[in-house]
């Protein structure tokens, strides 16, 4: 019996993250949507199952969600265009560091996993 892969993707309100969302979506998986957003998100058939909001600094907190995936898809960052890049610490911050924390966090729990599914 196949059990239902879920995975988590990171920006999952973003332009990418909402399509690789419905593509996952259609091939049955669950997903569950990280997001920087305050906003109320709603649950339908293009959207995660499941949304977290989180902030980046506080990535540990998300040990928890993190053992629920099989799958991490790290799609979040800031992208600032402008020649001023007034604010790269905060882009460093966001594109480098947190996505190394999160994948440190899910290597850890990969590492330690006791499922039938790999991660």
């Amino acid at each position: 019996m196949n059990e239902v892969r879920t995975i988590g993707i990171t920006g999952a309100s973003g332009a990418l993250g909402k399509e690789l969302t419905k593509l996952f979506r259609k091939k049955g998986y669950k997903v569950i949507g990280f997001t920087h957003s305050k906003n109320n998100y709603e649950i339908n058939n293009n959207s995660p199952n499941e949304w977290i909001e989180w902030e980046c600094g506080k990535e540990s907190l998300l040990k928890e969600h993190l053992i629920k995936i099989d799958i991490l898809i790290l799609n979040h960052g800031i992208y600032d265009t402008s020649k001023q890049n007034l604010n790269y610490e905060k882009s460093i911050e966001i594109n480098a560091l947190s996505k190394f924390k999160i994948l440190t966090l899910f290597e850890e729990i990969a590492v330690n996993n006791n499922s039938s599914i790999a991660k």
